[in-house]
């Protein structure tokens, strides 16, 4: 299996860093590395979704102090808003 992925972050209004992010799972296939092919059977969207909720709430960053600011380093986190919508393709 293969996670593919896009990003984009923007800065709001308010000063915050907004962002989205567009993960794919594909499977592989050792002959063609570069085919795209559907994920192992068994897999599902809410799986993945279970997955990016679950990453969202344990990863933090923190930055180093700067060294024209006097307060410390700053630690910063996704936050509670974390929006999974599905974008599958169907055939008919």
């Amino acid at each position: 299996m293969r996670v593919s992925h896009g990003k984009a972050a923007e800065f709001q209004t308010r000063g915050a860093v907004h962002s989205h992010t567009r993960l794919r799972l594909d499977g592989v296939d050792p002959p063609d590395p570069d085919a795209l092919v559907p994920p192992p059977a068994g897999l599902t969207v809410t799986d993945l979704e279970d997955a990016v909720r679950v990453a969202a709430a344990q990863v933090t960053y923190t930055t180093p102090a700067h060294p024209d600011r006097t307060r410390a380093a700053t630690s910063s986190h996704i936050g509670d808003q974390v929006t999974c919508r599905s974008a599958c393709h169907r055939t008919a």
